[in-house]
């Protein structure tokens, strides 16, 4: 049996949903160093310099992938053309928001759901969201499969900031609200690193007014250049503390990179957060309707932790790529049965 992982050629190679697909590929080699693993990279028009949202493609209405025996797997909506059997959903957002370019991604998503044989959701919130907007049938053909997350080497560097933010400009990461929410605590001073691209729909004037505000108050770097993934892992293990203000998310990378390094993650009180986290040791719950401020100073001033290790065997690659490997055999029983 070979697996085809389709995903998108794009300007970045720093793109969330490529850098998923290279997880991917590695949780599927450490499950299994003798499977037949391939990668296919569609190209994909109007696509920025460092990635930006998925946007949709009239590809997806009239390309199909040949059905030449193996089992294709689309890492992202977009790529899910006809041939497919897997498609993994990362959330559901463009359901929640106005405009053309998510009413038009949004019949992506549905005609996706529609021809695959399975849909991989990360978290149950998120397969709770694709039979809201996806249906009953959609819902009963998903399946819950974590993203792979190989456990970092145990270790701190010099602390060089107090709070750490990753994202970006979308809305629903909340910049605006994180920055607001320092220059309403003026004491003590903090070191920040505030790591936030210019992508997205979000309004780059009022965060750069933010930015200047939180700025009289604390020490605050906006990094909006691409980072490497060894300048990525310092910021993580010489931060302090990791702060999260998202409102929706499908399961948000950083806190589970950030955390499983030792850095203890300060995340509003939703899910997916509360399923995926629970009660282990260095994640501290706030009320997303309120300030994050007092619970980071509490997070600054706990003890070290060890990270939960029952957690980290569910999302490592092996754990991860014997569950993927396991729905493809469905997938190939399922298709044999049917010829």
């Amino acid at each position: 049996m070979t697996v085809r992982l389709v995903t998108l050629r794009r300007a970045s190679g720093s793109s969330s949903f490529r850098i998923y697909t290279r997880k991917l590929e590695d949780a599927l080699r450490a499950a299994r160093p003798d499977g037949a693993i391939e990668v296919t990279e569609l190209d994909m028009g109007g696509e920025g310099r460092r990635g930006g949202v998925i946007r949709p493609t009239l590809g997806h209405l009239f390309r199909g992938r040949p059905r030449d025996g193996s089992i294709w797997h689309a890492t992202e909506p977009n790529t899910a053309l006809r041939g497919v059997d897997v498609v993994t959903i990362h959330d559901l957002y463009p359901f929640t928001v106005p405009g053309l370019m998510f009413r038009i991604f949004r019949s992506v998503l549905r005609r996706s759901a529609r021809r695959a044989r399975r849909i991989v959701v990360e978290t149950e919130v998120v397969r709770a969201d694709v039979r809201r907007y996806l249906g009953d049938a959609a819902w009963a053909k998903s399946r819950i499969v974590p993203p792979p997350f190989p456990t970092p080497p145990w270790g701190r560097a010099p602390d060089a900031y107090d709070l750490l933010w990753v994202g970006s400009l979308e809305r629903r990461k909340q910049p605006v609200r994180f920055l607001r929410q320092l220059a309403e605590a003026p004491a003590p001073r903090r070191r920040v690193a505030f790591l936030c691209h210019r992508g997205g729909f979000g309004d780059a004037a009022e965060v750069e007014q933010a930015v200047a505000d939180a700025r009289r108050a604390h020490a605050v770097e906006w990094i909006t250049r691409d980072v490497s993934a060894g300048e990525l892992d310092r910021l993580y293990r010489s931060s302090r503390a990791f702060v999260s203000t998202s409102s929706l998310e499908g399961y948000h990378y950083p806190v589970m990179e950030a955390w499983s390094r030792g850095t203890p993650a300060v995340v509003p009180r939703i899910e997916p957060y509360v399923q995926i986290y629970g009660s282990v040791p260095g994640i501290h719950f706030y009320d997303p309707a309120g300030s994050f401020v007092p619970t980071a100073d509490q997070a600054l001033d706990a003890p070290p932790y060890a990270p939960d290790a029952a957690l980290l065997r569910s999302v490592s690659r092996e754990g991860v790529g014997a569950v993927l490997w396991s729905l493809y055999g469905e997938v190939e029983a399922e298709r044999t049965g049917r010829r």
